[in-house]
């Protein structure tokens, strides 16, 4: 009976080490090991395919991608104490980089390494809310120090300098086109930390540093979309806009 006890206690033991082993390797994040627990093989030969998942509604859009495109998955807290658990063929989000290639025109990026242009996808959260936008962008062109229109790139300019915060001033960029909506009716728009004539911004850090811009909509089928690029590519924003719509409206497969 006392060796049959020792047999259950030395087997248990072993059962922990084995889960605690597992939570302590878990691959790192963006690395080939780690997209593979997902389903995810960059090899330039395999047609990857993730069902995109959030813990708030049943919404899983499925992706689809060409063997040439690098895919970028992760699951949120896989990497926690008390981690989430990768599902192969499932993940948070997904994102994919471009560059403007030799003829200036964008195309997805083969390998991984800096980005120009991210494109992150997730499942929405379900329709956003127009008069909210709407009511946010008056606040906005309420609370500029500057306005400016830009009729060559088709925006204006609002500027905001943080209040006395070490923040760096927001400046946010509205087509005059009020017909650049998502799919749910919200009109889509540019925040940048930077941009535009940085010579109004407060202290060199802020005149110097490399500033960040992003972009936001939803489409059919329950795909959220976040495109992300530099500041000095704000005069190509809407081929960056049509380019991610395109190439969404192309990767969703389906919404179970």
């Amino acid at each position: 009976m006392k060796k049959f006890k020792a047999v259950l206690t030395t087997t248990a033991v072993l059962i922990i080490s084995l889960i605690s082993g597992c939570k302590d390797h878990v691959p790192e994040s963006n690395t080939p090991p780690y997209y593979k627990l997902h389903g995810i093989v960059n090899d330039g030969k395999t047609v990857n395919e993730i069902t995109l998942f959030n813990d708030r509604n049943n919404n899983l859009p499925e992706l689809r991608f060409p063997p040439e495109i690098f895919v970028d998955v992760d699951t949120a807290g896989a990497h926690d104490s008390n981690p989430t658990l990768i599902r192969k063929g499932f993940a948070n989000s997904a994102g994919i980089a471009l560059a403007f290639n030799s003829k200036n025109k964008l195309e997805p990026l083969k390998n991984k390494h800096d980005d120009f242009v991210s494109l992150n996808f997730s499942a929405s959260l379900g329709p956003e809310n127009v008069q909210a936008t709407e009511a946010r962008l008056r606040e906005i062109a309420s609370s500029s120090i500057r306005t400016t229109t830009m009729t060559d790139w088709g925006l204006r300019e609002y500027v905001t300098l943080a209040p006395k915060t070490d923040m760096l001033s927001q400046f946010d960029y509205v087509p005059l086109d009020d017909s650049i909506r998502s799919a749910d009716g919200v009109r889509i728009w540019v925040g940048c930390l930077g941009g535009g004539d940085r010579s109004v911004l407060g202290s060199p850090a802020e005149r110097t540093a490399a500033y960040a811009c992003a972009g936001h909509f939803d489409i059919q089928g329950g795909l959220s979309v976040t495109f992300i690029f530099k500041s000095e590519l704000l005069p190509h924003w809407r081929e960056i806009y049509n380019e991610a719509n395109r190439i969404a409206k192309t990767a969703i497969v389906s919404n179970s």
